[in-house]
C-alpha cells in the first residue's frame, strides 16, 4: 500500500458547441449552477483527503492564525482572515469554562495571551466577558476569547477544522456542538494517546481521528484514522492503510519531502504557503472529487 491514498485523476469534461445558424440556448439550469458552484467544502474531509495526490499536501493553520499577522491565535479575526486568504484547514484549541461554555484558547492559564489571570478552567462566563485577547507580540485586541459555537458557525462551508481538546474541554459538549452545526464530516479530532483515540472513535465514529503515529491506528477504523508524525513525517517509510499521515512543517523544512508523505501539514506560517503544496492544486483535487461523483 502507498504512504498516502492514491490520487484518482479525472479527464476534463469537453463541452461541444454547435456552430451555425441555430442559436444555442446558454441558459443555466438550477442543477447545473449548483454543480458548477461546488467547492471542496461540499465534500467530506475524508473524501477531500483521499483526493490529495501523492506528491502534495494541504496546509493547516496552527492555532487558527498565521504568524505573519499581529493578531491573536484562536480568534474569530484569525479565522476570518484565513478564509479570506484561501486557507483550507484551521487547527483550533478548545478549552472549557467552569460554567460549561466551550471556548477557543490554548494555554491552561490566561496570562500570556490575554488580559485575564489564573486558570482558564476556573473562569466563569462573567469573568470571560471581561477578558481581551493578545497577539503573539503582546498587541492587545478588541476580541474576547471566542465561543466554539461561533467558530463553527463562521467556519461552516469555509474551513475544515482540526480540533485539539485542552484538559478543560468537555468532550461530549464539543461533539454535540460539532453535530449541531452539521460539521461532523468537516473535522478531525486530535488524540495524543491511543487510548484517547479509541475513546474519541467510540464517541464519534463518523468523525476523523488524528492518532499517534507510533501506534499505527491500532483498534481504530482505518478509513477514519490519520496518523500524526510531527516533524518526522518526511522520515515515515512504512506503508499505511489509514487515511494518511499528518505532519508539522516549519519555514526551514524541506517542504517537498514532507508533502510527499503527508495528506496535510500543520504550519505556523500558513499564509506563506499555498493552500496545497507539492505538484497539485485545488483544481486537481476538485477534478478527482467530481470524478468520484
Amino acid at each position: 500500500m502507498p504512504l498516502k491514498p492514491l490520487f484518482a485523476g479525472a479527464s476534463a469534461l469537453i463541452l461541444m458547441a454547435c456552430q451555425g445558424a441555430v442559436e444555442t440556448d446558454t441558459t443555466t439550469t438550477p442543477s447545473q449552477a449548483s454543480t458548477s458552484a461546488k467547492t471542496l467544502f461540499d465534500y467530506s474531509f475524508e473524501n477531500v483527503l483521499s483526493c490529495v495526490p501523492e506528491d502534495s499536501a494541504m496546509i493547516a493553520a496552527h492555532r487558527g492564525v498565521s504568524r505573519a499577522w499581529d493578531i491573536p491565535e484562536n480568534s474569530l479575526e484569525g479565522l476570518e482572515r484565513l478564509i479570506d486568504a484561501g486557507t483550507l484547514i484551521a487547527e483550533l484549541d478548545i478549552a472549557g469554562l467552569i460554567t460549561g461554555e466551550q471556548i477557543l484558547f490554548h494555554d491552561g492559564v490566561w496570562e500570556r495571551k490575554s488580559t485575564g489571570t489564573g486558570p482558564v478552567a476556573s473562569t466563569t462566563l462573567e469573568q470571560r466577558d471581561q477578558i481581551l485577547l493578545k497577539s503573539f507580540a503582546g498587541t492587545l485586541s478588541a476580541e474576547r476569547p471566542p465561543f466554539l459555537e461561533d467558530a463553527l458557525k463562521l467556519s461552516k462551508g469555509k474551513l475544515f477544522l482540526e480540533i485539539d481538546f485542552k484538559s478543560s474541554a468537555k468532550t461530549d459538549e464539543v461533539l454535540r456542538l460539532i453535530r449541531d452545526y452539521d460539521m461532523a464530516d468537516q473535522v478531525v479530532l486530535i488524540a495524543y494517546t491511543q487510548e484517547r483515540a479509541q475513546e474519541l472513535h467510540a464517541l464519534a465514529p463518523e468523525m476523523l481521528i488524528s492518532a499517534p503515529g507510533e501506534d499505527k491506528g491500532e483498534g481504530l477504523a482505518p478509513e477514519k484514522t490519520l496518523l500524526w508524525m510531527g516533524r518526522g513525517v518526511d522520515e515515515a517509510t512504512e506503508p499505511t492503510n489509514t487515511a494518511g499521515y499528518i505532519g508539522l512543517v516549519s519555514r526551514d523544512d524541506n517542504l517537498e519531502a514532507k508533502a510527499k508523505n503527508a495528506v496535510f501539514l500543520v504550519s505556523d506560517w500558513s499564509t506563506d504557503l499555498p493552500p496545497i503544496v507539492g505538484g497539485a492544486d485545488i483544481d486537481d483535487v476538485m477534478a478527482c472529487l467530481n470524478a468520484k461523483g
